[in-house]
């Protein structure tokens, strides 16, 4: 088949958003000719990667250039949203033009894929997979005030902007008789509703083979977190549940973010000084490597959709904490074990069930593997199984 893939963010080692959409592009060339409408700023980084990984033969690159992304991302959300919205106007008559140049089987709307975002190739007349898309998990209200005054005021203007946005935005399952959704969590899949849907977590789409190339060693008792550091990543809770824990000698936190100085604060009212240390941030290759031996991989997220960290974590086999119902729940719910959800509730019990959860990872501590451990669902095959369920709708 020939597939159009549009996929705002798509580089290696830039994080988890421009990993998945590396993840999709592999899927859709490992069978099918595709070309490829992304941002140009990742140019540099993705033609030597798909160079050498033998897959330049099959996709076809058209980099989109709107303005300076490095500088809306860098300044806010609102800037960054604006960003992709300018590209996804700036991609509609690229798209149409090249649908009637080609005419391709099935178009393909991947990363950033919100449900209540615009979509620049929704007016190509072809079969359409339309995500894994997110959008719709939402913080336990119970732990809002864990994310600082700040925090909660930057999640009611999320949540006034989404209301508004699906109101005057007419997203693909709206508009289109021929549509395929890929839900990212079963909250988004039950807020787009409707036939023609799948449940496939981004998070599950790793690839973690060059983190094995060290023998396995001994697994350490330390607890590693690499969520980003923002309101709603819950490191407030890893931080608190560093008080209760017995077995655990120190959480290293690998990221960094604006929420720094407020975690900061957290750990010396705590007096967490020596067990809780900021690494900043590290490389992916390294890091993978040292989620590989850790002791817990804590990932107490509020509204994660499908985190790609808890994937890897999951397929490096390092035993995982984290937040029941959440959506790093449902990534790590396609293995069958090696992990452990907290049931949340009021912060300072959530934060004692996570201490908990802590320690018995700890005491039942697996060892380090010597190749990935595979999920249960295969992303690959769910992207191309859900190219030919749309080509079947033509």
């Amino acid at each position: 088949m020939k597939i159009l893939l549009s996929a705002y963010s798509c580089a290696p080692d830039e994080g988890s958003e421009p990993e998945a959409g590396l993840r999709v592009l592999a899927a859709a060339a490992s069978m099918h000719d595709v070309w490829l409408l992304f941002r140009a700023d990742q140019d540099d980084r993705l033609a030597p990667w798909l160079k050498a990984h033998g897959l330049s033969e099959r996709v076809r690159l058209v980099p989109v250039a709107v303005g300076n992304f490095q500088d809306a991302f860098t300044h806010s959300k609102v800037r960054t949203f604006r960003h992709y919205w300018r590209w996804q106007r700036a991609i509609r008559p690229i798209a149409a033009a090249l649908q009637a140049e080609i005419g391709f089987d099935v178009i393909h709307h991947a990363t950033y894929a919100t449900f209540y975002t615009p979509v620049g190739i929704d007016a190509v007349d072809a079969p359409m997979v339309w995500g894994p898309v997110g959008g719709a998990n939402q913080a336990p209200l119970r732990l809002w005030w864990t994310m600082g005054w700040k925090g909660v005021a930057r999640d009611l203007i999320r949540l006034a902007a989404q209301t508004f946005l699906r109101r005057v935005i007419r997203p693909p399952h709206k508009v289109r008789g021929r549509l395929e959704v890929l839900a990212q969590n079963a909250s988004t899949a039950k807020a787009i509703g409707g036939k023609n849907l799948a449940i496939v977590p981004n998070g599950t789409s790793v690839n973690v083979e060059d983190a094995f190339g060290d023998p396995p060693g001994a697994r350490d008792k330390v607890v590693v977190s690499v969520s980003r550091l923002i309101s709603w990543k819950g490191t407030w809770l890893a931080i608190n549940a560093m008080r209760h824990v017995r077995i655990a000698q120190t959480l290293r936190i690998f990221s960094d973010g604006p929420d720094l100085a407020r975690l900061v604060r957290l750990v010396e009212k705590l007096g967490l000084e020596g067990k809780v240390e900021f690494v900043g941030s590290c490389p992916r290759d390294e890091l993978l490597k040292v989620v590989r031996h850790t002791g817990v991989m804590l990932h107490p997220a509020l509204r994660d959709e499908a985190p790609l960290a808890v994937g890897e974590a999951m397929s490096l086999g390092a035993p995982v904490v984290l937040l029941a119902g959440s959506g790093a729940h449902e990534v790590a719910a396609t293995w069958a074990d090696g992990y452990r959800a907290v049931r949340p509730s009021w912060a300072q019990a959530t934060a004692r069930r996570l201490a908990r959860a802590i320690d018995q990872s700890l005491e039942e501590a697996p060892p380090v593997l010597t190749s990935p451990r595979p999920s249960n669902l295969d992303f690959s095959k769910e992207i191309l199984w859900a190219y030919q369920r749309a080509a079947d709708l033509s």
